[in-house]
């Protein structure tokens, strides 16, 4: 009776290439935490953008729990609502972003530097919607110019240690 090895259970193989035909939970679990995060984020980061061109990113209900209408979002009305509206996505975001920080052990070597800075980014996205709080009724949240830039050449320098 041949038993089958720890190796054989895994997502990669020796050679840390993603295997084609592996059914992981926790990475697709962990891909749908970062998905969720992300978009959440981008609703509330591009709240002016998604105004302006029609469409509502945020949930009725989650408007209705802060007592936020459409119309003033629409008008831009930068009320006790629209704050704490804000910084409850950001919040949210935030909460998935840091369990995020795990799918980086789940993918293969050649990946984690990537996945890692991928999350990094969002975060720091996410600290600048929060700076903006309300603000974002006027225009949308970037991270700050250095910020972007120096987590990427970081990951390229990781990933290339890595090799």
């Amino acid at each position: 009776m041949r038993r089958s090895s720890p190796r054989s259970s895994r997502r990669v193989d020796r050679g840390g290439r993603a295997r084609p035909d592996s059914d992981d939970g926790a990475f697709r679990a962990g891909c749908r935490t970062f998905i969720e995060a992300g978009q959440r984020l981008d609703f509330v980061s591009g709240l002016a953008e998604d105004l302006r061109e029609g469409r509502r990113g945020v949930p009725m209900e989650t408007l209705k729990r802060f007592s936020v209408t459409m119309e003033d979002l629409a008008a831009g009305r930068e009320s006790a609502g629209v704050r704490e509206l804000v910084g409850d996505q950001v919040r949210a975001a935030r909460a998935g972003l840091s369990a995020s920080r795990e799918l980086s052990a789940l993918v293969p070597a050649l990946g984690r530097a990537l996945v890692e800075a991928l999350v990094e980014i969002d975060s720091l996205t996410a600290d600048a919607a929060l700076r903006r709080g309300a603000g974002l009724l006027s225009g949308s949240a970037f991270p700050r110019s250095p910020g972007t830039p120096w987590v990427l050449a970081r990951a390229f320098r990781r990933a290339r240690a890595e090799r």
